[in-house]
């Protein structure tokens, strides 16, 4: 109990510092630093990745990735609100991923995803989601992720 009592914790901790980072303003902070790096702890690779996410616009992002045990690719559509906090923006996506051989399998195709991402106006990001896939030679079907991330002004 005292574990998960810790990852919230933590997650609330980095929503909440992303939050009072966040200046006001009408612009979505997505719109504002469309492209970001980050590092994932699990997800689509299962131990830890690195990745590139791009915004088309406030609404659809793009994302791609290379781990320890395999690569990603993400579409992810956002429902950022400008009333309430543009910078939270809870999110669905679609991908596909590659997975080497781990203890648990290997193997590669499609997964769900949905989370939620904050990206401060000073462009630090963080994440939270879940992934589900059941291409892989287990029984495992259920991912978690952590991210963090920098987005840059274009």
């Amino acid at each position: 109990m005292k574990k998960w009592s810790a990852v919230i914790s933590l997650i609330f901790t980095c929503h909440t510092l992303a939050v009072a980072s966040h200046k006001g303003g009408n612009a979505y902070p997505a719109e504002a630093r469309p492209f970001g790096v980050g590092v994932n702890i699990g997800g689509p690779t299962l131990l830890t990745s690195f990745c590139g996410q791009y915004f088309l616009n406030r609404n659809i992002s793009t994302e791609a990735g290379f781990g320890l045990l395999g690569v990603y690719g993400c579409a992810k559509i956002h429902f950022a609100h400008k009333k309430t906090n543009p910078s939270l923006s809870p999110f669905l996506g679609f991908g596909y991923s590659f997975i080497g051989t781990p203890p648990e399998g290997g193997g590669d195709g499609y997964y769900f995803t949905a989370g939620f991402q904050s990206i401060s106006a000073g462009g630090y990001g963080f994440a939270v989601e879940a992934l589900y896939a059941d291409h892989l030679n287990s029984n495992l079907s259920l991912w978690f992720a952590l991210k963090w991330s920098y987005h840059f002004n274009l």
